[in-house]
């Protein structure tokens, strides 16, 4: 059966690192790979291998099942990760009682940018999926 562009494992190995807030270089020496090879599989110009997985899952084990079938991208507890964290501000609301009005920008934003650490954390990650979206080169060289 051949696979859609957003079911590819690049795509979901791109997802993890935006949502564990890294950027490229950061996550190419933690899994010890050469410069370019995160780039190549995240663009889909390489496909994931067994010494893929063994590298992710020795550092990430909890998202091997994401990468190799697709679902629900799961951090676990204690993971710091930015999109753990604005999952964990968008909770907070909804267990204080608080309406989220996702509709309203304003009160989506206050909910996220109310933390400073969180704050930072979820610019920097805004910051790099726009640069993505818009083609900018960013950390690549």
């Amino acid at each position: 059966m051949e696979q859609t562009v957003s079911e590819r494992a690049g795509i979901r190995l791109k997802r993890l690192r935006l949502a564990l807030g890294l950027k490229r270089p950061q996550m190419e020496k933690t899994l010890g790979y050469p410069k370019g090879r995160l780039t190549n599989l995240e663009n889909l110009n390489g496909r994931l291998n067994e010494d893929d997985f063994f590298h992710i899952g020795t550092h990430y084990p909890w998202a091997i099942k994401y990468l190799a079938i697709g679902g629900d991208l799961i951090i676990p507890e204690g993971v710091d990760a930015p999109a753990a964290n604005v999952g964990k501000a968008v909770g907070n609301v909804a267990a204080a009682g608080e309406e989220l009005a996702i509709s309203n920008p304003q009160e989506l934003m206050k909910a996220l940018t109310s933390d400073p650490a969180m704050k930072a954390a979820f610019q920097e990650m805004l910051v790099e999926v726009l640069q993505q979206g818009l083609g900018a080169k960013d950390d690549r060289d």
